[in-house]
Order: structure tokens, then sequence, then C-alpha cells
């Protein structure tokens, strides 16, 4: 159980590794991952703690990626916001590279 995060890398015609990653319970196997995370009033609830595992599961789920794979996450509440990566560039997929990973953390 857990995460791996072991890719088993590309090819030379362009496929991106597969990897196999968790969120939440959820076993996922690919080479594009998009989370989907409640960010309403009802996460707040027990002094925050369902937010607080969602961003930790998130966290790990994330770092566990290769820098091959692309992710996108996508809060909702009333309406669903995307993450725009480290350099605020895209509302689309995001290369988990260093720089990415090290903004989701923060």
């Amino acid at each position: 159980p857990g995460i791996s995060g072991e890719g088993e890398g590309g090819d030379s015609r362009g496929n991106a590794a597969k990897t196999k990653t968790d969120f939440m319970g959820i076993e996922g196997e690919g080479s594009s991952f998009v989370y989907v995370v409640d960010y309403s009033e009802s996460m707040a609830a027990f002094s925050g703690s369902p937010m607080s595992r969602a961003k930790q599961e998130l966290i790990r789920s994330i770092q566990s990626l290769t820098r091959v794979n692309t992710f996108q996450i996508v809060f909702y509440n009333d309406q669903p916001t995307k993450y725009s990566g480290a350099l605020n560039r895209t509302s689309g997929l995001i290369f988990a590279n260093d720089i990415e990973k090290e903004a989701v953390l923060s």
C-alpha cells in the first residue's frame, strides 16, 4: 500500500512514463492526473481536519509523480478553480517538475 511513484520511463516517440499513485484511497496509473478537491465550508469542520487531510494527501500524491508526468488540481466550492502553476501561466496540465512540486507545498 502507499505510493510507489515508480515510473516506467518514456519512449523515443514522446510517450510519457506511466506512474502509479493514489489520492484519498483511490489508486491510479497513467501519465497525467487531475485532482478534484472540495474547497467548501464543510472542509473547515472539525477544526479543519478534512481540509488538512486532503492537503496532505494531495501533496503526497503529487510528490510521487515524476517530472515527465503532468497534473492539474481543480478546487471547487460554488465554481471550479484550476491551479495555474508556479508561474501562473496555464490552466491546463502542468509538468510535475521540482518547481511545480515546491509550489504545491507552499
